[in-house]
């Protein structure tokens, strides 16, 4: 089947988060014929990428790339139009993009599969709440139709879809990105921890809680470098205005390309990321496969960790579960440490399924029907 999948943010873009992962990782694993509709500009960006034919037709890695510099909808008409696809794949569910592509297909035959991309999580919904029960009312509306299936990443999110709306729902977890060639998992000195959050700067990160956590612990060396797209310059300026202890280092790193990010996992004992909801989280994975322990809260799929030797996972009502780990993680020396932190190859090969959620790809997007 040919196959349009129809995302805000894409490569080369930098700032768009997990979801241009997610769409990087199903085009560079499942043999398929994809086109991808996207945004001519990053996150943020008044400037259009560098070295891209802007309204037309690039060609990537062997797939077709149409950079919009604007949303007319008659542009996107023509593309429908003209190409003819028998998949339309949404990665979002919210986005502008996908309300255009409501409207332009709502009495064709064309299979639609929306991702929702963590978007009907409680927290997300409560962020811009007004604006988006206006857009839920539009969509039942155009889910009376014609039919959408819906793609969740995990049972989680899977329930926050059959919660929001009476639809057919398919899960197959994310497609983890490829793994580093070589590991180098750093020192760990006694008294001293060095800790990387890879995130968007905004309220869904609950960064302001990973610096409150880390400014409770009043022994030892703690350095905290958080990279990642400054989303909210309020939220960004309160969490810097925190006051800190005098041991205590919190560093904004900003935006930073993933084959750089991939070599600076290296320098840090922990990843930190008390998240409001994730419906996959590449950037924990991403930490795991360079064998990197993770402190997160329970507000993703990944749960147990600390039975699985890679970390550990808490409620973010219980903030002294945070401080008592961080206060733990600083007092180990470098045998403790690795010791503690064991199962992350058996946790890779136990827990993503890549190849089997590859074949499950191929199967939803690929495969005739």
């Amino acid at each position: 089947m040919k196959t349009l999948i129809v995302t805000n943010y894409y490569l080369p873009g930098i700032k768009g988060g997990g979801p241009v992962n997610s769409i990087k990782n199903i085009v560079e694993s499942v043999k398929g014929d994809f086109d991808i509709l996207t945004k001519s500009k990053d996150f943020g960006e008044k400037q259009n990428y560098k070295d891209i034919n802007v309204n037309q037709w690039n060609i990537s890695g062997g797939n077709k790339i149409y950079y919009l510099d604007k949303l007319p909808l008659i542009r996107i008409y023509k593309i429908l139009k003209k190409e003819k696809y028998d998949v339309i794949y949404l990665n979002s569910l919210f986005a502008s993009f996908s309300i255009y592509v409501y409207f332009l297909t709502i009495f064709s035959k064309t299979k639609i599969i929306l991702a929702p991309r963590g978007e009907l999580n409680q927290n997300a919904l409560s962020l811009k709440k007004f604006k988006k029960m206006i857009f839920k009312f539009l969509i039942k509306h155009y889910f009376k139709f014609r039919k959408v299936l819906f793609h969740a990443t995990s049972k989680s999110e899977e329930k926050d879809i059959k919660d929001n709306f009476d639809v057919e729902v398919k899960t197959i977890s994310n497609l983890p990105s490829k793994r580093p060639e070589t590991i180098n998992v750093p020192f760990k000195e006694k008294d001293c921890i060095k800790i990387i959050c890879v995130a968007r700067i905004s309220k869904m990160k609950n960064i302001h809680y990973a610096i409150h956590r880390l400014n409770a612990i009043k022994q030892g060396n703690v350095i905290f470098d958080i990279y990642g797209t400054n989303e909210d310059d309020e939220y960004k300026k309160y969490c810097e205005n925190i006051l800190l202890n005098s041991n205590i280092k919190v560093n904004f790193k900003g935006n930073t390309p993933k084959e750089i990010l991939n070599t600076k996992y290296k320098e840090y004992n922990l990843f930190f990321l008390p998240t409001l909801g994730e419906n996959f989280g590449h950037s924990i994975i991403e930490a795991i496969q360079n064998h990197i322990p993770v402190l997160i809260s329970d507000n993703t799929p990944w749960m147990d960790l600390e039975d699985k030797k890679v970390g550990f996972d808490y409620s973010l009502n219980n903030e002294k579960c945070f401080e008592s780990c961080l206060l733990k993680l600083i007092d180990m020396n470098d045998a403790q440490y690795k010791y503690e932190f064991s199962g992350f190859e058996y946790f890779i090969k136990t827990e993503l399924k890549t190849e089997e959620n590859i074949k499950k790809y191929y199967e939803l997007l690929v495969a005739e029907q």
